[in-house]
């Protein structure tokens, strides 16, 4: 609890963390208030997936109270702080200033988008072509190991490519999609590459949207890629240790469209 009024007028902040560290540590802030006599308002929402800060207004009553959830993913496994503050704070949207991105720069990474481009440009036309030998020798090397190698990757994306259901498939579109966030860790400089894809399959249209991770390792010099968007948090990060916290990674999704 923390305060700058006189001790009779009670604190102005109260926050709660967890004293656990290695395991699930999260709970959901907007089901513990949809009890009776409360209501939410939200004020502001900031930050990538491992550091995410949302404020609301809670009222009861004529009470109210200012909310700050942040959502903290590391390593060692999810976890939710909740600080309260008990004054109206000016402005409302710096409650969540703390997970706010930082600015990008273009010209800081510049050589390494046009490196970028050149394998996109490659990508997207092996992958119209239903060809994903070339996105697999790119790949990101300890993922390659760790699914039995390169060659057991290729055999296994011909078996698929073989199914009657995917030889039908035609691609309508595949975009990836500008700007790119990049990223310094400590080992290597990572690339969010955000991409729309729309496929017929099967007498139905599908967009899926997501985003490809590349991967330059400080040793190598070298892009690599991941389709990281499907990964789930703790593999994620056995996998990239080092991913900027402030860097944002989506989660893929796809759905039906006419």
């Amino acid at each position: 609890m923390t305060s700058n009024s006189p001790a009779k007028l009670g604190p102005e902040e109260v926050s709660i963390s967890p004293s656990c560290d290695t395991v699930q540590c999260e709970f959901d802030f907007k089901k513990a208030m949809s009890v009776k006599d409360f209501s939410l308002k939200k004020i502001c929402e900031a930050g990538p997936a491992s550091l995410r800060q949302t404020a609301y207004e809670v009222h009861k009553g004529t009470a109210r109270v200012y909310a700050v959830v942040t959502d903290n993913l590391g390593s060692g496994g999810a976890s939710t702080e909740l600080s309260l503050f008990f004054s109206t704070p000016s402005p409302a949207s710096d409650l969540c200033a703390e997970a706010e991105e930082e600015p990008f720069s273009d010209t800081a990474y510049a050589t390494d988008q046009d490196d970028i481009d050149k394998d996109l440009q490659e990508f997207q036309f092996s992958l119209l072509r239903n060809d994903q030998s070339i996105l697999i020798k790119k790949t990101y090397p300890p993922v390659v190991a760790e699914m039995g190698g390169q060659e057991v990757l290729l055999k296994q994306a011909k078996m698929v490519m073989d199914l009657p259901e995917i030889k039908s498939m035609k691609f309508e579109k595949h975009v990836y999609l500008k700007p790119y966030r990049l990223g310094k860790g400590k080992n290597n400089t990572y690339a969010v590459i955000p991409y729309n894809t729309q496929v017929e399959i099967q007498g139905q249209r599908l967009e899926q949207r997501g985003c490809l991770l590349g991967i330059k390792a400080d040793m190598t010099k070298e892009w690599t890629y991941v389709s990281a968007d499907k990964m789930d948090n703790k593999v994620f990060f056995h996998f990239f240790p080092d991913f900027p916290q402030k860097l944002n990674m989506c989660t893929f999704q796809q759905r039906f469209i006419p």
